[in-house]
Parts: C-alpha cells; sequence; structure tokens
C-alpha cells in the first residue's frame, strides 16, 4: 500500500509541477495591406430608347440612373476614374455620362466618346457604395431613326 501511495505522490508531483512550470515563447508577425483598387458598376446592362418628343423641338433625352460603388486605400488625390465608350455614338446621338463624387473628390460631366475622359478626379482612399451615376440619351431630330445598337461603357480607375 505504501507503494501505491509514492507512485500516486509521484504522479502528482509530476502533474502539478508540470501545470505550474512558466513559459513562453515570442515570434514574428510580418503583414502588408496591397494597393487596393475596386471599381463596381452596379446592374447593367443598362437600355435606354428615347420615343418622346413635343412638337418643335428635338426628342426629349431619355435618363437612366444607377448606383456605382469603390474601395481604394490610395494616397491623398491620387486617383480618379476616366470614361469611354468603345466607338462613337452616330451622328446626332450623344450620351452623356455623370458620376457622384466621392468624398473630397471632383466630378466633371461630359459627353461620352471612344477618347477617354476624366469623369471624376482627386479620389482619396475611400470605400464608399451607392454613389449615383447618370446616364442620359440625346438624339437630334436629324438623327432619324437608329435602330437598337450598343455600345460598351468602361470606366477606369487609375493613377491621378
Amino acid at each position: 500500500m505504501n507503494k501505491k501511495i509514492a507512485v500516486l505522490a509521484s504522479l502528482l508531483l509530476l502533474f502539478t509541477g508540470t501545470a505550474f512550470a512558466a513559459g513562453n515563447d515570442t515570434t514574428t508577425i510580418n503583414y502588408s495591406v496591397a494597393a487596393i483598387n475596386e471599381l463596381n458598376l452596379d446592374g447593367g446592362p443598362y437600355s435606354i430608347t428615347i420615343n418622346n418628343a413635343t412638337a418643335g423641338v428635338d426628342p426629349d433625352p431619355e435618363p437612366y440612373d444607377g448606383t456605382w460603388d469603390i474601395t481604394t486605400n490610395c494616397a491623398t488625390n491620387a486617383k480618379k476614374i476616366t470614361a469611354q465608350i468603345n466607338s462613337d455614338m452616330p451622328a446626332g446621338v450623344s450620351l452623356w455620362f455623370d458620376m457622384q463624387e466621392t468624398t473630397g473628390a471632383m466630378a466633371f460631366p461630359d459627353y461620352l466618346s471612344s477618347t477617354p475622359i476624366n469623369i471624376v478626379t482627386s479620389i482619396d482612399a475611400t470605400a464608399q457604395s451607392n454613389l449615383y451615376f447618370f446616364l442620359e440619351l440625346e438624339a437630334l431630330a436629324t438623327a432619324g431613326v437608329v435602330e437598337s445598337a450598343s455600345k460598351t461603357l468602361t470606366v477606369t480607375l487609375t493613377d491621378s
């Protein structure tokens, strides 16, 4: 019996000593945050049809309202958004484009063409969603009937 008590006492000391042993370790954690530049036009494709006019004036422009989102961790005034369509509009037909500026930025609505235009400039680091954008299809009466066609709109978040 004394032997059993001695073994139990030894085991108790062994486990108790291990449980209360002090120890620690250190390590290095390497980290980084990469450049993030994300831009999204919500929805799409978008359909715009002009089908109304008042006698004596060109057809009524037809608007389309949508929303867009952005996340960028750039430096102050480091980014801008350019916009362009894949080819120019037919004679007498134009497409107006506007994007709500992000906080602290500036917007420059303009007519779209195959040449990139600055549409929002002076963009700082931001994460914003549900900003509005506005497209408006305009046509002169002299443009005649324009059959259904499509354009590819490209908006690009790029360095200023």
